[in-house]
């Protein structure tokens, strides 16, 4: 064989050993995260993704007050990119004071929520 094929060969070999130790560090990377730390970021990623439940105080048209199980309020505020539904779809017509619902949407600077989605309980 001649001096050039086998250094080709070992360039090669080199390269494949690299990217699969590579891909098996990667692999084992997210495993290590995938508990509470990999949760957090995952919410970091996801531009502070909020989720609430609790009984409707009060609706203002843009904006519910919310009590959580906690006994304090929330403000969620809905809009157009806000969808509303129960087993099947409704409208925000039927989200009322005393109604129980979840909330998921994005956590504002000031603890308030704006809704992406409505859940009726």
């Amino acid at each position: 064989m001649s001096k050039k094929i086998v250094v080709l060969i070992a360039i090669i070999v080199a390269f494949g050993a690299g990217f699969g130790g590579g891909m098996l560090v990667s692999s084992h990377h997210k495993g290590a995260h995938a508990g509470k730390a990999g949760k957090h970021h995952h919410a970091l990623a996801t531009n502070k993704a909020a989720a609430s439940s609790g009984t409707v105080l009060s609706d203002s048209g843009s904006s519910l007050t919310i009590k959580l199980g906690n006994g304090s309020t929330e403000t969620v505020y809905v809009g157009s990119g806000t969808s509303y539904s129960q087993v099947s779809q409704i409208s925000s017509s039927n989200i009322t004071n005393g109604a129980t619902v979840r909330v998921t949407g994005t956590k504002n600077s000031n603890g308030s929520v704006t809704a992406k989605k409505i859940i009726l309980e």
